[in-house]
């Protein structure tokens, strides 16, 4: 049983027992850490880090749900603000990816002003939201308004866990 609300929702009967696993450690992954670095620096109140803490966890869980993906997810600005929180933690993030059962790439993509390649990123994000929504119901829009940018203005990219069960 999923003991939080990252994955109310979800056919748990439709999953595999490995699929089931991998989700329950996602779920046990603790963020209160990361939720207070970002409400004490002011980048964040409480309610919305909570609230992003809970959007990374589905963002990951995409690697674990969708197999044969269109293209690399990509997480909104938020998502991804805590999520750098959690990386930035290198210790807790080996951990937890050793636990989850494969590492998470977190890749900036290379800046670039090419329109095919903010076209593209603009594909990908619209498709992670759209298999977020379709495996979790309505986006929370504070949350899931525009996409993550990193390395100067690049897209973040996220692999998904290879092996997957």
């Amino acid at each position: 049983m999923f003991t939080h609300d990252a994955f109310a929702g979800i056919d748990r009967a439709k999953l595999t027992g490995g699929q089931r696993a991998q989700l329950k450690r996602l779920d046990e992954l603790d963020l209160a850490d990361e939720i207070e670095s970002l409400v004490s620096s002011d980048e964040m109140d409480r309610d919305l880090a909570v609230l992003a803490a809970r959007e990374l966890k589905r963002f990951l869980a995409l690697g674990v749900l969708i197999d044969g993906q269109t293209y690399p997810f990509i997480p909104s600005l938020l998502v991804d603000t805590i999520w750098h929180k959690l990386i930035l933690n290198t210790k807790k993030y080996r951990l937890f990816c050793e636990h989850f059962g494969d590492f998470i790439d977190h890749e900036p993509a290379a800046p670039t002003r090419n329109d095919a390649v903010t076209k593209l990123a603009g594909e990908n994000y619209g498709y992670t939201k759209q298999c977020i929504s379709e495996a979790f119901g309505e986006l929370p829009e504070n949350v899931w308004g525009p996409g993550a940018k990193c390395d100067r203005g690049a897209p973040c990219w996220s692999k998904p866990p290879c092996g997957k069960p």
